[in-house]
């Protein structure tokens, strides 16, 4: 499993920076593969993330 940072802004107004996240998974032998993109945010500077929205 991979996740990465594709891009950071206020996506909901709230002057808060959210993150755009993608997270891959594949198996080592095999050919499965999906991936999965999130929009995280926080209520404050100092609260957990919460998902904004999800692809």
């Amino acid at each position: 499993q991979v996740i990465t940072v594709v891009a950071k802004g206020d996506y909901n107004a709230d002057g808060i920076e959210d993150i755009v996240i993608e997270k891959e998974n594949s198996v080592l032998s095999g050919s499965y593969s999906s991936s999965h993109g999130y929009v995280l945010t926080r209520m404050s500077e100092q609260a957990s993330f919460t998902v904004l929205a999800e692809w």
